[in-house]
């Protein structure tokens, strides 16, 4: 295998022809990514098609077996895996403004310097000082700071964890610790594996609009479907040791992947007549007078180029019966307080569930779904008011842990304590309906992947048969397939659903309603997370100048003195900016004044309001940016 380096490479990172082999199973045969400054690419395909070995080679984590991989000098990638991989004696802040090391060096530098005035005004500490302020200054130190801050606060991450360090925080805690560390990097080309793992909706629809504000390319593995539809053009689908392209975003993919099976299995049916047709003629003439006719069609069959029938993978295939169904009145909540740990979650809850409702539970991480789903359970009391459980209602949990799941135990030594006395061929069929087949059944539950588990403690709730389902984030770890087939088995599903998922494909295919978890309340609602997430945008946004024209209205003139009163708002605002940017030059020259250094409170908050007016600077920026394009967009109509 060949590595290139230079700039006779046009991409910023590549990979050619490469074939690579796992466990003595081919891989990837022939496989080229090619990966430019604007793309925005989507890898998918099944649990173990190698989407994770593929960021390897791309990486140089894996030598792949034959072909050539790329990589621009000078150009870094930045990868965000699966596994945690934190410096655990680190806190938080220290773990995340580490992720450049310039940063970190130059803030020590500042910091010494800043002391050795503070001890001494001689003229070589003043020297030194000033080279150390202008490094800082070149890498935008203090914006950086900032920007750490943002990414923070944006994936739950609130001040008051910043000092802690991060062996007390929770695996999905350090999950985002990791992803934030990933953004927060100087890269090139930027790979993400399952970034939405751990997020709530609030942080991936943040996720979403950060990488599409990214100038920089990047690829991303994923099983949430919205997610891949909001941040991708391109989709790259791992089929049959194979790499396929699809231009757009994974809805179009999903169609076009559909539409070009159904046109190669009707094509490969019309071959295959035809290949019968022409064999059965053969065999009838090959001894007879049109001997030379059957041989001209032996030739023809030689030379034909076969079409290849449509592969599929495996579908997993998940049907949920129950034995017996509850009744109407499943759950009443009459003025419930749900706590744990002395930690209120919510009061004075009234709702409902009734047969046949499928209910999606959503919230911030943290605001108490998983809570409300083990209370249901039966594992946890409500604190205040009361709880009316319905009558023979016949409960089946998923724990997104899995923590009922043996890991001594075999997968078929799993699925036979279910099934007791049951045939050998009875078990295995039941496994191969969740995707284990061959040693896949002899495997130890603790070595199974995330998805493996999954689907394993799938096939044993599905086996208990109940007529009410609490299911706690059951996406998690599958594979896009399985996802669907999961989606598909609860919307024919004659039981009572309630269920806590980020996956907004999933809950918009199952959900008939939602309760919104927030403010201390429980909210039941028709809206989906992403309506609901846009609401709450449009109650923090300020008050319009002017309300928006009805579509109808739109062809009509505007009013010049509209245009004339945003144009004057627009002017406040960069008037405002202005004076921002003035008062942020003069806290500068201050912070860069000799006496400062004697007082080392003052340092500090100096400090925090030259980020504070650097802040304030960017709202404004915003502010105008938006009421400029509204001035334009009212000028064209007006035109």
């Amino acid at each position: 295998m060949r590595r290139s380096h230079g700039k006779s490479i046009v991409s910023l990172a590549a990979i050619s022809n490469i074939s690579h082999h796992f466990g003595g199973q081919p891989l990837f045969e022939g496989v080229s990514l090619s990966i430019e400054q604007n793309s925005r690419f989507g890898l998918v395909g099944p649990n173990g098609s190698g989407k994770s070995t593929l960021f390897d080679i791309l990486c140089d984590r894996v030598t792949p077996a034959e072909g050539e991989v790329h990589r621009a000098r000078g150009r870094r990638i930045a990868r965000l895996t699966q596994e945690v991989d934190l410096d655990e004696s680190l806190t938080l802040w220290q773990t995340a403004i580490g992720a450049r090391s310039s940063y970190v060096e130059r803030r020590t530098a500042l910091d010494e310097a800043e002391q050795a005035v503070s001890a001494a005004h001689t003229d070589a500490n003043m020297a030194q000082l000033e080279q150390a302020q202008e490094a800082f200054l070149a890498i935008d130190g203090y914006n950086y700071e900032h920007e750490v801050k943002l990414v923070l606060h944006h994936l739950g991450l609130p001040r008051q964890l910043w000092e802690q360090r991060m062996n007390s925080f929770s695996g999905g805690e350090k999950t985002r610790v990791q992803l934030a560390r990933i953004l927060l990097e100087p890269f090139d080309v930027l790979l993400l594996d399952e970034p939405t793992n751990h997020l709530d909706f609030r942080m991936i629809f943040w996720l979403e609009r950060y990488l599409r504000g990214l100038d920089r390319p990047y690829v991303i593995i994923s099983h949430d479907r919205h997610f891949l539809d909001k941040t991708v053009d391109t989709i790259y689908e791992i089929r049959s040791r194979g790499l396929v392209r699809y231009g757009g975003n994974y809805s179009y993919y999903a169609r076009a992947r559909h539409e070009q099976d159904e046109q190669q299995l009707r094509e490969w049916k019309r071959q295959q007549r035809f290949i019968s047709k022409t064999e059965a003629f053969i065999r009838k003439n090959m001894a007879g007078q049109k001997v030379s006719q059957a041989k001209s069609r032996l030739k023809m069959l030689d030379r034909i180029e076969h079409i290849e029938k449509p592969t599929r993978e495996r579908a997993i295939r998940i049907r949920i019966d129950s034995d017996g169904r509850s009744g109407n009145d499943v759950f009443r909540f009459r003025n419930a307080d749900i706590a744990i740990g002395g930690h209120t979650l919510a009061t004075g809850v009234d709702e409902d569930i009734f047969y046949r409702d499928r209910i999606a539970v959503i919230g911030r991480n943290g605001c108490g779904k998983t809570t409300l789903l083990r209370t249901l359970a039966g594992e946890h009391n409500i604190a205040g008011g009361s709880l009316y459980h319905g009558a023979n209602l016949q409960v089946g949990y998923y724990d997104q842990m899995h923590v009922c799941l043996d890991d001594s135990l075999s997968v078929m030594e799993t699925a036979w304590s279910l099934m007791p006395g049951a045939p050998q061929g009875e078990v295995f069929g039941y496994l191969a309906r969740f995707g284990f087949r061959g040693d896949d059944t002899a495997k130890q539950v603790g070595v199974l992947s995330g998805g493996e588990r999954s689907r394993l403690y799938l096939a044993k709730l599905v086996w208990e048969k109940p007529n009410l389902l609490l299911l706690d984030e059951p996406t998690n770890h599958l594979d896009l397939p399985t996802i669907e087939a999961l989606e598909t088995a609860l919307q024919d599903y004659a039981g009572t659903i309630v269920f806590v998922s980020h996956d907004l494909y999933f809950v918009q295919a199952v959900a008939t309603r939602t309760w919104h978890f927030h403010d201390g309340i429980i909210e039941n609602t028709t809206l989906d997370p992403e309506q609901i997430f846009n609401r709450e945008l449009e109650k923090g946004k300020p008050a319009k100048t002017q309300p928006k024209q009805a579509p109808q209205q739109r062809s009509k003139r505007v009013n010049p003195i509209v245009l004339k009163k945003l144009m004057a708002d627009i002017e406040s605002l960069e008037q405002r900016r202005d004076a921002c940017r003035a008062e942020l030059d003069s806290l500068q020259h201050r912070f860069a004044d000799p006496a400062t250094y004697t007082h080392t409170a003052r340092v500090q908050s100096l400090r925090e309001k030259i980020a504070a007016k650097q802040a304030e600077i960017e709202v404004l920026d915003a502010e105008i940016e938006a009421g400029e394009e509204r001035y334009l967009g009212l000028s064209e109509d007006e035109a």
